[in-house]
């Protein structure tokens, strides 16, 4: 995997293709394998980038004092720099969050942007304080169990409810680790995964949005991610929104051909 040095930590990234650029991100507790079933389509006709974020997979934790999605959105931002042209982006929960900000950024680079259920519910306060409090409620037990120090049990209750539910008890003790040390370093920044930083990703920003944007969500899953997305759709003029059947949070990762279908006729590929 090739990777870059940014403020003295390590990105990696996946790369595949030639072609149009696509850079696709993951969520919170993976990392770029995530999207292999989708690189390995893409990839026929596009060149495919996949990062690590940080923390996750290859990449180093950010430098401290430096927020994660922060650190995410500057190592996405030097892969975008790097291209002749300007870039497909295609984020999943934490991934929408980070590109969504890097598409507020820098909207010049961007050819389209794909959210799939990013996970700025701090838009719902206002517009659906409901669907908010599922959320809080959820984070309030894993944020508990991360205070008192029990990592494992804060990435099982994170897992069971936005992953697959069992895949976190499944796993080796490997694999277990790898999740509790995800969360760890999420821990201090999880606030700001769905609100960071509260006072640039408002709705009047996202509205400003012009390129082509495509709205995901499973038809499965969590009301305050379907909230989400709902709210983006009526918000920003012209987005287009999409509902993957029988698909849950992780759509990529359950319904990889669905999301191939839809992006290839999102492009006009």
């Amino acid at each position: 995997m090739p990777e870059i040095t940014l403020s003295g930590r390590r990105f990696h990234w996946r790369q595949a293709g030639a072609g149009r650029p696509v850079l696709l991100a993951h969520c919170s507790l993976a990392h770029s394998g995530l999207w292999k079933p989708v690189i390995a389509d893409l990839a026929r006709d596009h060149l495919v980038l996949a990062p690590d974020m940080p923390a996750h997979g290859r990449s180093d934790p950010p430098p401290d004092g430096v927020a994660l999605p922060a650190h995410a959105v500057a190592g996405c931002r030097a892969l975008v720099g790097m291209q002749d042209r300007p870039v497909h982006l295609v984020g999943l929960s934490l991934g929408a969050v980070v590109l969504g900000c890097l598409a507020l950024e820098w909207p010049a680079r961007v050819a389209s942007l794909t959210l799939i259920e990013p996970v700025w519910f701090h838009l719902l306060r206002d517009a659906d304080p409901d669907a908010l409090a599922e959320d809080e409620s959820l984070m309030h037990g894993v944020l508990a169990d991360a205070a008192s120090g029990d990592f494992h049990a804060a990435a099982r209750a994170f897992m069971e409810y936005w992953g697959m539910p069992g895949r976190f008890d499944a796993a080796d003790a490997a694999g277990r680790d790898y999740l509790a040390r995800c969360i760890r370093y999420l821990f201090g920044d999880v606030r700001r995964v769905g609100s960071w930083p509260p006072w640039r990703v408002t709705l009047d920003a996202l509205a400003r949005l012009d390129m082509p944007l495509m709205i995901v969500s499973g038809s499965q899953t969590r009301p305050q991610a379907r909230a989400v997305c709902d709210l983006l759709h009526r918000t920003i003029p012209g987005s287009r929104r999409e509902r993957i059947a029988g698909a849950g949070h992780l759509s990529p990762v359950t319904h990889p051909q669905a999301v191939v279908r839809l992006l290839r006729d999102f492009w006009g590929a």
